[in-house]
C-alpha cells in the first residue's frame, strides 16, 4: 500500500526536477531568471498536486470504511490505527532537531558544506543545475560576520519568548535548542522570497545579507518562525473532524508560509517595527483572511503546531461544509479568490480586511515585485 503511494511521487519528483533542468541549463542571462523562477514553480506546483492527490486516495480509502468487504475489515482496522497513530506522533512536534548545532563556527563550517556539496556533486543533473545558480548569485558562497545581525538575532529570540507563550512547548523547545543565524553573501532574495533560509531538521537559520536594518529583523523574524513551528508540529497540517477522525495534510508550502510571513508582520508591527515588504503576498492575504475568520489566537496555536481543529471548525460553521480542506487544496491564487467569494456569499463585510495596514503594504509589495520583474526583464 505505502509503496503504491510513493511511486506516484517520486515519479513526479523526477519529472519536477528535470523540468528545473530544462530551465537552468540554458545559457544564464538576466530575462532566463523569470523563466527560471517559473520552472521552480512549476515543479513545485506538481509535486503539491502529487503529494496531496495520495493523501486524498488515503482518506478516501479510510473514510469509505463502513463499505469495505468483512473480509477486508482487520486491514482496514490496522489502518486506521495507523492512522491515528501517525496523527498522535506529529502532535508531538519535534523536542529537538537531529542536528544541533552549538554557535556560528559550527553553523558557517554547515552553510561552507551546503555550498560545496551543490559545486561538486557533478554527477547529479539537478545539483549541477542548482550550483550553476548559486555561483551566478553569490560571490563566494561563505558565511560574513555581522554583528547587528546577531545582536537583532537575540532580540528576536526575547522576543519570541513572550509572543509565543500561547504554545509553551514551543517557547520551551526555542529554549533549550535555540536556532543559530549565520549570515551569507548568497543573495537569497534572487532565490527566495524571504531572503531566507530554514535548514530543516536543523537549528541553523541563514539570511542573505542586506544593509537595511528593518529587512534584517524581517528575514530574522521570518526564519525564527519557521524554526519555532518545526519545534512545534506546525509542518504538518492536520485536524480532527466532528466524529473525531484524523485527517492529515501535508505539504502545502503556500499556506505554511503565508501564515509565518503574516505573524513576521504581527508580531513586528506590534513591536514599533515595520517592514519595507510583505513577502508570499496571496498566500500572506489569505492566511490573513483565515486568521480574521478563525481568531487571531487559534490560528496562531494552528501555525506553530499544525493542529487546524478550531480553525477547520470555525471558518467551516461560517462558510460552508470542506471549505478550509478546498483551500488546502488550491494554489494561493485561486484559494484567495475562492474565499472572497465565500465571505461574500456568508455575507460578511471584509472592506475593513481589505483596507488594514498589512493588506495594503501587501498590495504595494505585489506592484514594486512586478515592476522589479517587468524592468529587469526588459533589460
Amino acid at each position: 500500500m505505502v509503496q503504491k503511494l510513493k511511486d506516484p511521487v517520486e515519479e513526479a519528483v523526477i519529472k519536477a526536477e528535470r523540468r528545473i533542468v530544462d530551465i537552468v541549463s540554458q545559457p544564464i542571462a538576466i530575462p532566463v531568471a523569470r523563466e527560471l523562477e517559473k520552472g521552480i514553480v512549476i515543479a513545485q506546483t506538481r509535486i503539491h498536486e502529487i503529494v496531496n492527490g495520495q493523501g486524498k486516495k488515503v482518506n478516501a480509502f479510510l473514510e469509505n470504511a463502513q463499505n469495505e468487504k468483512p473480509g477486508k475489515r482487520s486491514d482496514l482496522i490496522e489502518k486506521n490505527v495507523l492512522l491515528n497513530q501517525m496523527y498522535n506522533d506529529l502532535d508531538g512536534g519535534n523536542e529537538k532537531p537531529p542536528t544541533v548545532f552549538k554557535n556560528e563556527a559550527e553553523a558557517a563550517q554547515h552553510s561552507k558544506e551546503i555550498y560545496e556539496r551543490f559545486k561538486k556533486e557533478k554527477q547529479n543533473n539537478l545539483e549541477r543545475a542548482l550550483d550553476t545558480v548559486i555561483s551566478i548569485f553569490s560571490s563566494s558562497g561563505t558565511t560574513i560576520k555581522d554583528d547587528e545581525s546577531q545582536k537583532i538575532h537575540k532580540q528576536v529570540q526575547n522576543m519570541l519568548a513572550k509572543e509565543l507563550v500561547l504554545v509553551p512547548k514551543v517557547t520551551e523547545r526555542l529554549t533549550s535548542t535555540p536556532p543559530i543565524l549565520t549570515v551569507e553573501t548568497i543573495e537569497f532574495e534572487r532565490v527566495s522570497d524571504s531572503g531566507g533560509q530554514n535548514n530543516i531538521d536543523t537549528n541553523h537559520i541563514m539570511i542573505g545579507q542586506t544593509t537595511a536594518h528593518n529587512e534584517k529583523f524581517h528575514r530574522i523574524l521570518h526564519e525564527n518562525l519557521h524554526y519555532a513551528a518545526y519545534l512545534g508540529g506546525g509542518y504538518d497540517y492536520r485536524w480532527r473532524n466532528e466524529q473525531n477522525e484524523p485527517a492529515i495534510r501535508n505539504n502545502v508550502i503556500w499556506f505554511h508560509e503565508g501564515l509565518t510571513e503574516l505573524t513576521t508582520q504581527d508580531i513586528a508591527r506590534k513591536n514599533n517595527i515595520v517592514p519595507d515588504k510583505i513577502n508570499y503576498v496571496t498566500a500572506t492575504i489569505t492566511a490573513y483572511y483565515i486568521q480574521q475568520l478563525g481568531g487571531k489566537e487559534n490560528t496562531l496555536k494552528a501555525y506553530l503546531t499544525g493542529d487546524l481543529t478550531e480553525v477547520r471548525s470555525t471558518i467551516n460553521q461560517k462558510l460552508g461544509a470542506g471549505t478550509l480542506e478546498q483551500l488546502l487544496d488550491l494554489q494561493p491564487r485561486e484559494a484567495l479568490k475562492i474565499l472572497r467569494e465565500k465571505v461574500d456569499t456568508a455575507g460578511i463585510d471584509r472592506s475593513k480586511w481589505d483596507q488594514s495596514d498589512l493588506v495594503q503594504n501587501a498590495i504595494v509589495s505585489n506592484e514594486r515585485l512586478s515592476k522589479e520583474r517587468e524592468k529587469s526583464g526588459n533589460r
